[in-house]
């Protein structure tokens, strides 16, 4: 993680209007702070990472469990989410049905995978399936491989988790992995 170039302008920006924000790394940094993954750094291990970073809300030894009221956002140190729109838009959504959502693309996943570059969020119910049962059955979610986005794509299809429309209806999308022009 570039805490100094890259994450600490998500902390001084779009992250103060969380209401709970977890940065995690392959390093524990006490006082950016970071939270340490037990993952080797690389590309090769981001599936593996972005997983870890997904099963933490479950660790029962975490004092922040059961934070969750509609979902988890992953997303990246360069990503910026406008969080008022963020929570618009899911108000509208059941966070106990099995979806999730991000800029959808069509290649290798039958119902599509949601861009990592752009951020995702699954509901409640994705995160709970994701936890309880994808992890534990690496045929159902391979923490193997470069395309992390990939990865979780066919692990939510394979855990019967819709991607479901992210787009307004303007029929523009909410979730933008590509520079802005």
């Amino acid at each position: 993680m570039n805490l100094d170039t890259k994450a600490i302008h998500v902390k001084n920006t779009w992250a103060k209007r969380c209401n709970v924000v977890l940065f995690m790394s392959s390093v524990h940094n006490e006082s950016f702070p970071t939270i340490g993954l037990n993952v080797t750094e690389g590309r090769f291990h981001l599936a593996e990472k972005s997983m870890q970073v997904l099963l933490h809300p479950f660790d029962v030894n975490n004092a922040r469990s059961v934070i969750l009221k509609l979902g988890c956002e992953k997303a990246d140190d360069d990503t910026y989410v406008i969080m008022e729109n963020l929570r618009y838009f899911l108000s509208a959504e059941d966070s106990g049905q099995p979806v999730y959502f991000g800029q959808r693309f069509m290649p290798h996943v039958t119902q599509g995978y949601a861009s990592g570059g752009g951020g995702y969020v699954l509901s409640k119910e994705a995160l709970r399936r994701f936890g309880q049962l994808g992890v534990k059955n690496t045929s159902l979610c391979s923490k193997y491989g470069i395309d992390e986005d990939v990865n979780m794509g066919q692990c939510m299809a394979n855990l019967r988790v819709s991607l479901k429309s992210s787009l307004d209806f303007l029929n523009r999308t909410r979730f933008h992995c590509f520079k802005p022009e």
